[in-house]
């Protein structure tokens, strides 16, 4: 690994190499293992000791002034003799030897030029203290990472909360009407099969005592309505005055034409042998547990009126007579 930081820091091109010397150094140092790393820092610190403690030597050729003797004491006693000058400095380099006790040798004289003293170490001892930086750092991002990681696990998204979330939905409120006791038998006609146009198929759902002699469809029907036929009086007894048959397309819409017939009445009333207020659903005498339609009983324009469905052939009917017994009557016979 310290080969590749080395083949760097000496590539060719400046671009391939380090960016300064302090990335080169944190390179290296992180090529080195544990153990390397603290033998180095080792290495440096005695290397910075040694320049520290070597004093430097005098240049060459110089040799010190004698020393200067000092004042004699009271007392008249004669000084005491100099001592003698210092051997020369060897070629080698050796040190000289120290001073003797009570004298203090001359500074040495100036270098000569061009030559200067090598640096002295650093105050801040940066050089032994860049690997501990360097581990601390590195530890610190490490501690940083951790910690980052343990609030992402904390706060990171349950999978198993990410599911489809149940939403609840709310079923609207449906209008319900009580079961009517008034009953009527079945008849043995059918719903007859789909005509080719539907003023054919409404006129074959007609009520007795009502046909083509007496029924036309008219050209715009009711609302909502497929087709609708206007009748004149009945020709079977107790039957209506004036009657009007419309055929739906579907039950929504049905419900919808019953409610919008019954509306419109000045005054609901209880259909005759029934205690249940007006509107309300109807049955067969054969089938008591099957809803056939729903029927109202009423006044309209001052005169008796029912209003009735038949589900099954999609059929509203509006039927209006001078007395509302006969009429209801009429109904359960023929209706």
């Amino acid at each position: 690994a310290i080969d590749q930081v080395l083949a760097r820091g000496m590539a060719k091109r400046p671009e391939d190499r380090y960016n300064s010397a302090g990335e080169l150094a944190t390179a290296a140092t992180d090529a080195l293992t544990r153990r390397d790393q603290d033998h180095a820092a080792s290495i440096l610190q005695r290397s910075q000791a040694a320049t520290m403690q070597a004093p430097l030597p005098p240049p060459s050729g110089a040799t010190p002034p004698p020393a200067t003797p000092p004042p004699p004491p009271s007392g008249g006693l004669p000084p005491p003799p100099p001592p003698p000058p210092p051997p020369p400095i060897p070629p080698s380099g050796g040190l000289p030897p120290p001073p003797s006790a009570g004298f203090h040798a001359p500074p040495p004289g100036a270098p000569p030029p061009g030559w200067a003293p090598p640096p002295g170490p650093s105050g801040s001892g940066g050089g032994a203290k860049t690997p501990v930086i360097l581990l601390i750092s590195a530890t610190a991002v490490f501690v940083v990472v951790l910690g980052a990681l343990g609030i992402w696990w904390l706060v990171k998204p349950d999978d198993s909360a990410s599911g489809p979330v149940a939403t609840r939905t709310s079923t609207p409120a449906e209008t319900t009407r009580s079961r009517e006791p008034t009953r009527r038998p079945r008849t043995t006609t059918s719903t007859p099969p789909r005509a080719e146009n539907y003023d054919a198929q409404l006129m074959a759902l007609l009520s007795g005592g009502h046909d083509s002699s007496n029924c036309k469809p008219i050209s715009t029907p009711a609302g909502g309505a497929l087709a609708t036929v206007d009748c004149g009086p009945a020709t079977t007894p107790g039957g209506p005055l004036s009657t009007r048959y419309s055929l739906f397309a579907d039950q929504v819409a049905l419900e919808a034409g019953f409610d919008g017939a019954v509306e419109v009445n000045s005054e609901l009333l209880q259909c005759p042998g029934s205690n249940i207020d007006s509107p309300t659903t109807w049955h067969f005498t054969e089938t008591p547990d099957e809803i056939a339609g729903s029927i109202a009983c009423g006044t309209y324009n001052n005169r008796p009126d029912l209003v009735w469905t038949n589900d099954a052939g999609l059929l509203l009917v509006d039927a209006q007579g001078p007395d509302l017994e006969e009429l209801h009557e009429w109904w359960l016979q023929y209706g």
